[in-house]
């Protein structure tokens, strides 16, 4: 039985005990109501067991996916570091061809931007060159609420129940 189903079966059953004035049939769905009780207690401990061995598992692929993507950053780094040192000791544009590699030179373009660049003359000037992301920062609007008892428009306190499963 799903837990759902237990818990609809004993609600029904203390509906049962309310309307039953037979000593007997009281006693057996009694009987039925802890039988389901112990039921449901098991339930909840095998759903939460489950809950502990997923939470488990999704910490493990976690710390997994975090060792590859280091050992994905350090490939990365390594793959860069060989590029820039045959960039360095190879002529520029000169073209080597092997049995399992080529080596060419493809002309581009990039913009740099300078770190001591002032930010607001440039938006100034070119407004059309410039985004700006308007974000509504939701722990800030929650301190003015709690001080001041204000909730600006468009913005609701909801209060949660948050279950903890340890």
């Amino acid at each position: 039985m799903k837990l759902y189903e237990i818990n609809l079966e004993i609600e029904n059953l203390f509906e049962k005990l309310d309307d039953e004035s037979n000593e007997d049939n009281s006693t057996a769905l009694a009987k039925q109501i802890d039988d389901l009780q112990i039921q449901r207690q098991t339930k909840i401990q095998n759903i939460c067991l489950l809950f502990k061995n997923l939470s488990a598992f999704q910490n493990a692929v976690a710390d997994e996916i975090k060792n590859l993507q280091q050992k994905k950053k350090q490939i990365e780094n390594k793959i860069e570091f060989i590029k820039h040192y045959l960039k360095n000791n190879l002529f520029e544009g000169e073209k080597i061809n092997g049995e399992n590699f080529s080596i060419s030179w493809r002309k581009s373009e990039s913009v740099e931007v300078s770190p001591f660049i002032d930010e607001k003359k440039f938006a100034e000037q070119y407004p059309e060159l410039v985004s700006i992301k308007i974000e509504i920062q939701k722990t800030k609007v929650k301190d003015l609420i709690k001080s001041t008892g204000l909730i600006p428009d468009g913005i609701d306190l909801v209060e949660k129940q948050n279950i903890i499963i340890k």
